[in-house]
C-alpha cells in the first residue's frame, strides 16, 4: 500500500515535523503543458498559530516535495 508523505522547507529551512501535526491535505494538480502546476496545503488552526509570527509574508520562499513512502519524492 501507499503511504503518501511530504517535506516542506520554508526560507530553505526545514519545517516538516513543526507543521505536519497542523496539515489536513495537501493537493497537487498537474494542468497542461505551458501553465503552472499547482499546490495546495492546508493547515488545521485552531489555535491560531497561522495569523501572527508563523503566517508567510509575499515573497517568502516556500518547497514542497511530495511522494510515497519508500520512493524519491518529487519537487
Amino acid at each position: 500500500m501507499l503511504i503518501p508523505i511530504f517535506e516542506l522547507f520554508y526560507e530553505k529551512k526545514n519545517i516538516t515535523k513543526d507543521v505536519s501535526p497542523y496539515v489536513t491535505s495537501i493537493e497537487y494538480t498537474d494542468v497542461e503543458h505551458g501553465e503552472s502546476d499547482e499546490l495546495q496545503i492546508i493547515f488545521e488552526d485552531s489555535e491560531k498559530l497561522w495569523q501572527d509570527a508563523w503566517i508567510p509574508t509575499k515573497g517568502d520562499s516556500l518547497r514542497a516535495y511530495i511522494g510515497y513512502e519508500a520512493e524519491k519524492l518529487l519537487i
